[in-house]
């Protein structure tokens, strides 16, 4: 390609970045009315503080991908962040946590907890020869502890690792189980999944569901894992804040301790001078 003579260097009034500046020009007036979590450039959860704009990064390639604008979300899990939890055999769940414990052949254990690239987590274990085709279960919350209505739109997301032993002769799932008053299931979605060694914060898992199940007017996150008679089993999984909201596709993490946290919107914007120093007007 051949240069052209004389051809002007030109620079922007204003050029809006932000994934190579990685900086939000000081222009632009942010505001968000809450913390808000975001991945730094090497895939660490980190935490903004109020009315602090978030540059946010692909946890996997440390990519950064930018200003990061949402809308406000409510995580309706009150505890994702393993309040309460103990070790031990078969170990205390997070408060509000519903976890099968031993039986059926299947002993469960709490192996530990703690934090890995910002994200809390649970690894809990499951081994053993089943001697019936059942599952084991890590709920979330209680069944009658997130309200729905028909017609809305929720998504679940969980990070989920495998840290120990082989997922053979097992099927797990994330699922979303529509519940009645009683907290009798009535309908569910699941999408299976598949957790590796690799980072916990690689692999968040979601699914998205539509409440349509005559009678459901609660929803449980959680995660099962199938197994059959027979057939011997010996797994741990690092499970790590999970989240629930209404809403058509997940948005970022929101951490919460003892009840459902709301992420308030971000609201970017550009006036007065700012706006008026670089943007000409036209006639009429």
């Amino acid at each position: 390609m051949s240069n052209l003579p004389n051809f002007p260097t030109i620079r922007p009034s204003l050029l809006l970045d932000f994934a190579n500046s990685k900086q939000v020009d000081p222009r632009i007036s942010f505001t968000r009315a809450s913390t808000a979590t975001y991945f730094d450039a090497n895939g660490v959860l980190r935490s903004a503080a109020s009315g602090v704009p978030r540059i946010d990064h692909d946890p996997t390639t440390g990519e950064c991908k930018g200003l990061l604008i949402e809308e406000a979300r409510t995580n309706s899990i009150p505890n994702n962040t393993m309040q309460g939890v103990a070790a031990g055999v078969p170990g205390t769940p997070p408060t509000g946590w519903p976890i099968s414990s031993t039986g059926n052949g299947v002993t469960r254990e709490i192996v530990g907890y703690g934090t890995e690239a910002g994200i809390s987590y649970l690894d809990i274990k499951f081994s053993g020869t089943p001697i019936a085709t059942s599952n084991a279960s890590v709920g979330f919350v209680g069944p009658t502890a997130i309200g729905v209505s028909a017609g809305q739109t929720w998504t679940g997301t969980a990070f989920v690792r495998l840290v120990a032993g082989s997922l053979t002769n097992t099927s797990p799932t994330l699922s979303l189980l529509e519940t009645d008053t009683g907290g009798a299931g009535v309908g569910e979605n699941s999408v299976a999944i598949s957790p590796t060694a690799a980072d916990l914060s690689l692999q968040r898992y979601a699914l998205t569901t539509t409440i349509d199940a005559a009678g459901a007017v609660y929803l449980q996150p959680r995660v099962r894992i199938g197994y059959t008679a027979g057939a011997p089993i010996d797994f741990t999984l690092r499970i790590g804040m999970p989240q629930c909201e209404l809403g058509a596709f997940a948005s970022s993490v929101i951490p919460t301790t003892s009840s459902a946290a709301t992420r308030a919107t971000d609201v970017a914007s550009m006036s007065g001078t700012n706006f008026s120093e670089w943007a000409n007007s036209v006639g009429t």
